[in-house]
């Protein structure tokens, strides 16, 4: 069963994830230790997440932790969590 998109902002705010722009009902994401790289969440928070859109945040959640494992062992000045080997099992990782 899809996660309803209203669990995957919370998770990517959770990672670090801020809003940087909406426009209508879609939403940008970005995190600031993987510059051009974003997520377009597009739907209400009750709205299940499509197969294209949970695949983008796969890709940017693994993008992060490659980006938090090349930085070190310490977090990042921000304080947000960092991403621990197999916290993300449910989606794929």
């Amino acid at each position: 069963m899809s996660r309803k998109l209203r669990q995957w902002r919370a998770d990517l705010q959770r990672v670090g994830f801020y809003l940087d722009h909406q426009t209508g009902s879609h939403q940008i994401w970005k995190h600031p230790l993987i510059p051009g790289i974003s997520v377009n969440l597009v739907g209400k928070d009750s709205a299940d997440a499509k197969p294209y859109q949970e695949r983008e945040l796969r890709e940017a959640l693994r993008k992060l932790q490659e980006a938090q494992e090349q930085q070190g062992g310490t977090s990042y000045e921000s304080g947000t969590p960092r991403l621990k080997p197999g916290a993300w099992s449910w989606v794929g990782f």
